[in-house]
């Protein structure tokens, strides 16, 4: 295996130049999980972007500049995705209604048993708010992103979050 900066240098420019406008943030210490984020632009509210299958945030790349005009912009790589860390023998990552194969660069070490699921991939996601203090936001997703974010709501319906999330979500953009 190539070490990390070989396999980065590897890598077409412009997700080189993309890596270098993010961050990675350890969101789970017990399974030593960081995702990537780039954060940009000044704007009174919070817009968190995340992905659909087998995408990442680069796929908001075009977009963000608009979005920056009137949000500060929280554009995510959920974990196995992009540029967040990957699990190392987990070949499928599960839905509801499907299995997909998970695309893997292995850019990253990968991670030692972190069960891919709904349930867990929300909770890396709260971890994320949480770590980037992040009191409010708008969140806005395609495809898997959706189940991820309904697992949250679900979550917050049933008073099984922090109260910091009573008026975590806002409706509408």
């Amino acid at each position: 295996m190539q070490d990390i900066h070989e396999e980065f240098l590897s890598l077409p420019e412009h997700l080189q130049d993309w890596y270098r406008r993010g961050e990675r943030h350890l969101v789970s210490p017990r399974d030593n999980m960081s995702m990537f984020t780039v954060m940009e632009g000044e704007g009174p509210e919070t817009l968190m972007l995340l992905h659909g299958l087998p995408c990442s945030s680069y796929d908001y790349h075009r977009v963000l500049p608009i979005l920056t005009k009137e949000f500060r912009v929280v554009v995510v790589d959920v974990p196995g995705f992009g540029f967040s860390d990957k699990p190392k023998q987990v070949p499928f990552f599960v839905m509801s209604f499907c299995v997909c194969m998970v695309f893997d660069p292995a850019i990253f070490l990968p991670i030692q048993n972190y069960t891919y699921s709904i349930s867990n991939q929300a909770e890396m996601i709260l971890s994320l708010f949480q770590k980037l203090d992040i009191d409010s936001a708008h969140v806005m997703g395609f495809g898997m992103s959706a189940p991820l974010v309904e697992e949250i709501l679900a979550r917050r319906d049933r008073g099984m979050l922090p109260g910091r999330y009573d008026n975590f979500f806002k409706v509408g953009i």
